[in-house]
């Protein structure tokens, strides 16, 4: 999950506002068939807004201001097949073992 927003902070000196646009990611989650889907989502939640706290904890006044876009990326794995042979490049099968 990757959460794209911007940022704001106000300077309380000058009351000049700084915007930001800062990306906030939960990192890869494994999704097998058996897995429970809301778990991983709200477990992938937690990890986007605990680190958009770091952010704000990291400089003093950031605010959150909008979301630009939020993305969660899937992939499909298929695993290997017993089935599956590929044959050896001719490079390597023409070669000779000199042991």
């Amino acid at each position: 999950m990757i959460l794209k927003c911007m940022m704001k902070e106000t300077n309380m000196a000058t009351g000049e506002e700084t915007i930001v646009e800062a990306v906030f990611n939960s990192g890869v989650e494994i999704n097998l068939e058996d897995s429970d889907v809301n778990e991983i989502y709200d477990g992938m939640v937690e990890k986007v807004l605990e680190n958009l706290s770091t952010f704000q904890r990291r400089g003093s006044g950031w605010v959150f201001a909008s979301t630009v876009r939020l993305e969660i990326h899937t992939v499909n794995y298929e695993p290997l097949r017993r089935s599956s042979y590929t044959p050896l490049p001719m490079q390597l099968m023409s070669k000779k073992n000199n042991y």
